[in-house]
């Protein structure tokens, strides 16, 4: 079985309030559209988050 890295991603609302948009493995977060708006973080809580850029930069073949 192959483990892939969690991440939970957020979105802004119209305040631009991040809320919730869901927990996947890190290769879904970085096949969402890049028009998204999107902080990805690690729930184990590390303290630096990934905008959706940079983690599709780090998953990209």
């Amino acid at each position: 079985m192959n483990q892939k890295t969690l991440v939970e991603v957020s979105v802004p609302d119209r305040d631009g309030t991040m809320i919730p948009y869901g927990i996947m493995n890190s290769e879904q977060a970085a096949e969402l559209p890049e028009s998204y708006e999107v902080l990805i973080a690690h729930p184990a809580g590390e303290p630096d988050s990934e905008s959706g850029e940079d983690l599709r930069a780090s998953v990209a073949p």
